[in-house]
């Protein structure tokens, strides 16, 4: 809790810094009319932040804890090792999209346009996936050895599965900021409930039938 609150503040120390240089920081900007209009439109995005940020982490709670009864809580330790590992060198891609993509896709105007975007993006994701996964494949005992320790030794067996999920996961994110960047709120809502519904009843199906 400490590190989460703390890195925040350094970056946003450091980003208050280099905004505060630019021509269009002016204390002006923060001081103006409150405008409904743009309060309605971002809470758009805010409440699929919200319903992103209380789903997904519940749907994995009730898969670990699923894992926990009906396995074991040293296989739930493995499996959420292996989504700590796979979470992580996954956050570079996010950022990347958050930073650039979202953006981009929000100042296009046409279906033609978003569409050529969405394919540009994806030839330069899905190659980074590859080389990144197979790189993790193929070093998988020395990344479980300096994150974790020999008894996580169990979890070599879930990289290939993990891996090729990620694939297929950062693939729908591509599309999935479409929907953020067009603010099709209430379609981003239903698919994230459903993603997520899908993926603990797939999870308590698949567990009960090969294990973790």
């Amino acid at each position: 809790l400490i590190s989460l609150v703390t890195y925040q503040s350094v970056t946003f120390i450091v980003t208050l810094s280099l905004v505060s240089k630019s021509d269009w920081f002016k204390k002006q900007n923060f001081l103006g009319p409150f405008s409904k209009t743009a309060a309605i439109r971002l809470s758009r995005y805010s409440l699929m932040a919200v319903v992103s940020a209380i789903v997904v982490p519940g749907a994995q709670l009730i898969v670990r804890n699923f894992i926990i009864e009906h396995e074991s809580i040293h296989q739930a330790g493995l499996w959420e090792g292996m989504n700590r590992i796979s979470g992580n060198y996954l956050m570079l891609i996010i950022s990347s999209l958050g930073v650039y993509y979202l953006p981009k896709l929000a100042g296009l105007k046409n279906d033609t346009e978003i569409r050529k975007e969405v394919l540009t993006v994806f030839k330069v994701v899905i190659p980074f996936l590859l080389f990144a996964s197979l790189l993790i494949f193929v070093f998988r005992d020395l990344v479980i050895y300096i994150l974790f320790d020999n008894k996580f030794l169990g979890m070599r067996d879930l990289f290939p599965f993990q891996l090729l999920g990620d694939i297929f996961k950062m693939g729908s994110w591509v599309l999935g900021y479409v929907l953020i960047a067009r603010a099709m709120t209430k379609t981003f809502i239903i698919v994230e409930i459903l993603s997520c519904t899908f993926f603990v009843v797939f999870s308590a199906l698949f567990v009960n039938m090969y294990g973790t």
